[in-house]
C-alpha cells in the first residue's frame, strides 16, 4: 500500500522530470533555429585578366622533304637520322648512272657527223653552180644537214647528266633517313626529311569554344618542363586556323593556333608546353567570384549584408566571365558586403 508521503514524492519526481523536458525542448528549438552571422566579401572595382591555358607542341617552322632527281643508286651516305647538317652538305653521293653513259654516247655520235654533212652540201652547191649536179641533188645534201641537225637537237634534250651528290637544301637536324649505301633509289620517296631547328613556332589545339575569344597579336606566355629554373617565356598569336578538325588527343573539335615567341630558349622541336593566353583583360570593373552568384528562373542574384546588418536580395545582372569570376554590370555597388548563401541558410530580412 502507497503511503501518502511516499505518493508525494512520485508527484514531484513527475513535476520535475515534466519541467526538464520543458526546457530541454526549448533549448533544442532554439539551438535548430539559430543562424550563426555570415562571414562576407567586400566586393571592390579591380583589375583581372581573363585566360586559358592550353597545352601545346614546339614545332618546326619549316620541314624539307629531299628527294633524288631520278632513279639511280647511293655510292655512300654521309648523314644519318638525328645528324645535324648544315645548307650546302653533302649528303650523300651516287654511283654512275649507265643510262647517262648511253645518252652521252648518242649526243657525241649525232654530233660526229655534222661536221662531214655541211662540208658536203658546201661542195654541192659549188658544183651545182657549175652545172655539175642537178637541183634534186643538191636538195637531197641539204636535207641530210638538217636531218644530222635535228638529230643533235633531239639526242641533246633527252640527255640531263645526274647529280652525283645530294646537296642539303636548309640547315637543321635529319628526322627521317631512307637511304644507305648501294641503295636503289625510288624517286617516289623522300631520302631526307630536314627539320629547321632555328625557327621555331608553338602549335595549339584549341577546342573552338575557346578559338572564338581569340584574336591575332594576343599575349602568350609559356612554361615547359624542358625549360631550365622554371623560366617562362612570352610571345604573341601568330595566326589562327580558318578551319576546324577532330583533336588528336580528345573529341573536341579543335582550331590550330600558332603562336610565335620572342625567344625559344633550350625548347626543340617535340617538347610539350603549356600555354597561358590572355584573351581578355577588364580594367576597374566590379568583379564577383561564382559562389556568391545564385540563379532562380534564369535570373542571377546575390544575397548582402546591408549597413544595419539585414540581409538583403539583389538581382544581378552579368558581363564578361571566365566561368570563375564575372563582371557585375549592375545590381549591386562597390563595397557591398556579400553573402556565400549556396546552403540557403540565409533569408531576405534575417537580421545580425
Amino acid at each position: 500500500m502507497i503511503t501518502k508521503k511516499k505518493k508525494k514524492r512520485i508527484i514531484i519526481s513527475i513535476i520535475i522530470v515534466l519541467l526538464l523536458g520543458i526546457v530541454g525542448g526549448v533549448y533544442l528549438k532554439h539551438s535548430k533555429t539559430s543562424v550563426v552571422a555570415p562571414q562576407t566579401y567586400e566586393i571592390v572595382k579591380k583589375n583581372i585578366d581573363f585566360t586559358y591555358t592550353i597545352t601545346g607542341v614546339v614545332e618546326s617552322e619549316k620541314i624539307v622533304s629531299v628527294f633524288a632527281d631520278n632513279a639511280t643508286t647511293v655510292d655512300k651516305v654521309n648523314f644519318r637520322i638525328n645528324d645535324t647538317v648544315n645548307k650546302g652538305d653533302i649528303l650523300l653521293t651516287f654511283k654512275p648512272n649507265d643510262d647517262n653513259n648511253s645518252q652521252r654516247l648518242n649526243v657525241a655520235k649525232a654530233k660526229a657527223v655534222l661536221p662531214f654533212l655541211r662540208e658536203e652540201y658546201e661542195a654541192a652547191k659549188k658544183v651545182f653552180s657549175a652545172g655539175g649536179i642537178s637541183k634534186s641533188e643538191l636538195n637531197k645534201a641539204k636535207e641530210a644537214l638538217e636531218s644530222a641537225v635535228i638529230d643533235v637537237k633531239i639526242a641533246s634534250s633527252g640527255y640531263k647528266a645526274s647529280p652525283r651528290v645530294l646537296i642539303a637544301p636548309i640547315s637543321g637536324v635529319i628526322t627521317e633517313a631512307n637511304a644507305d649505301d648501294n641503295y636503289k633509289i625510288d624517286p617516289t620517296r623522300p631520302l631526307y626529311k630536314i627539320e629547321d631547328t632555328e625557327n621555331l613556332k608553338i602549335t595549339l589545339e584549341v577546342p573552338n569554344y575557346k578559338a572564338k575569344n581569340l584574336s591575332i597579336g594576343q599575349e602568350v606566355t609559356v612554361s615547359s618542363d624542358s625549360l631550365e629554373n622554371n623560366e617562362v617565356l612570352s610571345g604573341n598569336i601568330k595566326s589562327i586556323g580558318k578551319i576546324s578538325k577532330k583533336s588528336d588527343n580528345t573529341n573536341d573539335a579543335v582550331t590550330l593556333v600558332e603562336v610565335s615567341l620572342n625567344n625559344y630558349s633550350n625548347l626543340k622541336p617535340g617538347d610539350t608546353v603549356e600555354a597561358k593566353i590572355s584573351y581578355l583583360s577588364l580594367k576597374n570593373k566590379l568583379i564577383i567570384p561564382l559562389q556568391y552568384i545564385l540563379y532562380e528562373n534564369n535570373q542571377a542574384y546575390t544575397f548582402i549584408l546591408n549597413k544595419k546588418n539585414i540581409v538583403e536580395k539583389r538581382k544581378l545582372v552579368l558581363g564578361k566571365n571566365d566561368n570563375i569570376n564575372y563582371e557585375v554590370i549592375s545590381g549591386i555597388s562597390e563595397h557591398d558586403r556579400l553573402i556565400n548563401n549556396s546552403e540557403g541558410l540565409y533569408k531576405e530580412g534575417d537580421k545580425f
